[in-house]
């Protein structure tokens, strides 16, 4: 195994970048920051801590504590901002941290927080042409 296979881009996992081409998601570009960011261990740190210590043990966290940690987690410290969403009457939907609880929470809406989970896979990646760094905005 080369190392180079398995290098991330650590630096964009912490700053974010803009994501497009998501599939099956039309023209939807997410600022998204990478999974294990320094905001998203601490989180992943604070909510496992404050379950029943029974609940931590060997990993067995229930179903709608991981469902709800890691809702925190993307609305926290992954969903930065978004572009091209569009609510009913047409008319772009801002980004706020309500706004994107509301979408990541929604079961009619599970295809949005699976985009939301592709991004911040996809940030980590050393170069993508589906990425624009940040700092370029």
């Amino acid at each position: 195994m080369k190392l180079s296979d398995v290098k991330i881009n650590a630096a964009r996992v912490e700053a974010g970048a803009w994501v497009k081409d998501i599939p099956e998601m039309g023209d939807l570009e997410l600022k998204v920051r990478g999974f294990q960011n320094a905001d998203d261990r601490a989180i992943l740190a604070r909510e496992m801590e404050a379950l029943p210590a029974k609940s931590r043990m060997r990993g067995r966290v229930s179903d709608e504590d991981r469902e709800r940690i890691m809702t925190i987690r993307l609305r926290d410290a992954i969903l930065v901002d978004w572009r091209n969403i569009e609510g009913e009457d047409g008319k772009p939907v801002p980004f706020s941290k309500d706004a994107a609880e509301k979408l990541l929470t929604d079961p009619d809406l599970a295809a949005f927080r699976g985009a939301v989970v592709w991004a911040a896979g996809v940030v980590a990646q050393e170069s993508d042409e589906t990425t624009e760094d940040i700092t370029k905005n």
